[in-house]
């Protein structure tokens, strides 16, 4: 009995859900726009209007073999192509132009990514002379310097933040 009273308010629930559904479809129009709004219901209305009358002017002519009428429809039509070709013109320079700004950034990333590596091989190299000198000079110090272990020298070495260096332990 309770699995069939389910059954039944989902049923319930499902007509309520398409009654609200159909009352949504029966408030929108072409696009998607609700049928409510104004502005959009006299675009259309002045669209369709304008076609129904090219469509007339365009039997009358026909049936009247009127040139004239024709002309001046063709007209319009060029007019609109020409307004269109120079809308396509400016999006086809903006799309240049976007282009051209996407090259000059790859190029400078480009210029920027080799100095980055070109630095980074600089200071490995530097790191290495380093490491190089101070594997020479080490062996020379005296044993009794706290100089002679370098890796202690560097756990006890500090870095200074205003100064900008490290800070490290008095030579012994």
């Amino acid at each position: 009995a309770g699995a069939g009273a389910g059954a039944g308010g989902e049923s319930a629930e499902m007509q309520l859900l398409r009654e609200k559904l159909k009352a949504l479809e029966g408030q929108m129009v072409a696009g998607g726009a609700l049928a409510q709004d104004e502005v959009l219901k006299a675009n259309l209305s002045k669209r369709k209007k304008r076609a129904e009358d090219k469509l007339q002017r365009l039997r009358k002519a026909a049936a009247n073999d009127e040139d004239d009428v024709l002309e001046d429809i063709y007209g319009s039509m060029q007019d609109e192509m020409r307004a269109k070709e120079k809308r396509l013109s400016k999006a086809r320079e903006s799309l240049r132009a976007a282009r051209a700004e996407i090259q000059d950034l790859q190029a400078e990333f480009e210029r920027e990514r080799e100095d980055m590596l070109e630095t980074i091989r600089r200071q490995e190299r530097l790191l290495k002379l380093n490491q190089q000198l101070l594997d020479r000079v080490v062996p020379c110090l005296r044993r009794e310097c706290n100089y002679y272990n370098i890796d202690k020298i560097k756990r006890q070495a500090e870095w200074d933040e205003e100064a900008d260096m490290w800070l490290l332990p008095t030579l012994r």
